[in-house]
């Protein structure tokens, strides 16, 4: 197992921390030499600032978003999404045996960009929640996936299954090779604190009150979306985002199948992994601008 990071100390605290390094290509070819290999690549480019001047996540960017300038974020975001798939992942492709690496390249979270969400981690909307997933299985012929919606939780399912693992896995997800769904997919969010307009300063985001605690469940039709500390809901189809009216089992219906989802995992009433403040984690995303 081999792990790298344009950002290796945000892993710090994590158990499996120990085997992600800086990602230098020096390091990262040999890697990726003969042998049985499981090799983990996380690029950190896609995150803001995106080239700004001062480096800072919530410095130029904020001020920018905070004048009402997105697109010129977005532009800059795109750009980094861009140069990350042609500079760094088409190259380590290229020199790739890939009738020997099964390979799957994804995103951890999209951006909104709006008036409700200026920065990702307040709402469940698509712009957030759809990412990136591609699958590479050598000698299959890459077949296109069954289902028409999947989740990220079914990577870590089809490793698992394909590479014989016996992990002993009782989450959420489903090897994405087939069609056994019996449950809906779940997402939830505890957003972080956001700073009203009414207290802005220059270079601190813009935006509005914490929303608090939200869930969704979706399936390739329909997404229903409900805010525990409001007890407001919505349900839309899960692509387009049209309203829909609300099925004949209503809200509790809804809440009911979310409640029978969490108590089928194995995990989700586990603790945190740590509960205390991890200060290298902190102190980089100061440097960053995160904080």
């Amino acid at each position: 197992v081999a792990g790298f990071s344009q950002a290796a100390p945000i892993f710090s605290g994590l158990e499996y921390s120990r085997w992600i390094g800086p990602l230098h290509p020096t390091a990262l070819r040999p890697a990726l030499g003969p042998g049985r290999r499981f090799v983990f690549v996380h690029f950190w480019d896609t995150h803001t600032p995106y080239g700004a001047a001062d480096a800072r996540a919530l410095g130029t960017t904020a001020q920018l978003l905070n004048q009402g300038r997105r697109q010129e974020v977005i532009a800059g975001y795109q750009a980094a999404v861009e140069r990350v798939f042609e500079h760094q992942v088409a190259p380590l492709l290229e020199g790739l045996a890939l009738e020997e690496w099964m390979v799957v390249i994804l995103g951890d979270h999209g951006e909104s960009w709006t008036d409700e969400e200026p920065y990702h981690g307040q709402t469940l909307n698509n712009s957030v929640l759809r990412v990136p997933l591609y699958l590479h299985l050598p000698y299959s012929g890459n077949p296109l996936l069954p289902g028409a919606v999947h989740s990220l939780v079914d990577v870590f399912a089809t490793v698992d299954h394909l590479f014989g693992l016996r992990s002993g896995y009782r989450g959420y997800g489903r090897d994405l090779r087939t069609l056994s769904r019996p449950t809906p997919y779940l997402a939830e969010l505890d957003p972080g604190p956001v700073v009203p307009a009414a207290g802005a300063e220059p270079g601190i985001l813009v935006g509005r009150p914490n929303p608090g605690p939200q869930w969704a469940l979706f399936d390739a039709a329909r997404k229903f979306t409900f805010w525990e500390r409001s007890g407001a809901c919505r349900l839309e189809d899960t692509f387009s985002g049209q309203i829909l009216e609300m099925d004949a089992g209503g809200v509790e219906g809804y809440r009911s199948a979310y409640r029978t989802l969490v108590a089928a995992s194995a995990y989700a009433a586990l603790p945190p992994a740590g509960t205390e403040p991890d200060t290298l984690v902190d102190q980089r995303l100061r440097e960053l601008g995160y904080l």
